[in-house]
């Protein structure tokens, strides 16, 4: 499952028994990213409050748009496992799997208006190297249309995936068993 010694639901007590419960899905469990950070129950909640806050709540970017962010960052710094699961969010959102592979691919040749190319290309910039960034990136996502504060929202969605892309990689976190088949 992980590099790093996880606690499994059926073993878990007190607080992690809690977010388990809270946080798992009740067919398919607990995702692996989350069983990662048992060793910390807290992190763990606040991971996934942050996840949760980030990609569902409230925004001037459409939950469709934060998932194709989560595509284009998971390519981006190569985590599979990332990858699968916002490709499958992005699906039950939009049943498109050509957009889903034109997202992945080359979102260049995606079918989104311009708006969404432009995040996608900051988001791509950010998750590949930050530092690259510069006064003009913002100002092109103003110029097609972002406010500041959906400009906040997109560079917040790409950094806390970068952080999860990272966070998968660098623990080896393997692929729950019920992706395999998406």
């Amino acid at each position: 499952m992980t590099w790093i010694r996880t606690i499994p639901e059926d073993k878990a007590t007190d607080y992690l028994k809690t977010y388990y419960k809270k946080y798992g899905d009740p067919f398919e469990g607990v995702p692996n990213i989350l069983k990662a950070l048992s060793l910390k129950p807290d992190s763990l909640r606040h991971h996934y409050d942050l996840f949760k806050h980030l990609t569902t709540g409230k925004s001037g970017l459409s939950r469709m748009q934060r998932e194709m962010i989560g595509v284009v960052v998971a390519k981006v710094n190569n985590c599979e496992y990332c990858l699968k699961h916002h490709k499958k969010s992005l699906y039950q959102l939009t049943k498109n799997p050509f957009l889903i592979g034109a997202i992945e691919n080359d979102f260049h040749e995606a079918d989104v208006p311009e708006k969404d190319i432009a995040m996608l290309e900051y988001a791509k910039k950010l998750a590949a190297d930050s530092s690259s960034t510069e006064k003009k990136d913002v100002d092109a996502l103003r110029e097609a249309g972002f406010k500041d504060i959906d400009i906040l929202d997109i560079a917040q969605v790409a950094a806390f995936f970068s952080y999860a892309d990272r966070l998968a990689n660098g623990l080896g976190v393997e692929l729950e068993p019920h992706m395999d088949d998406d």
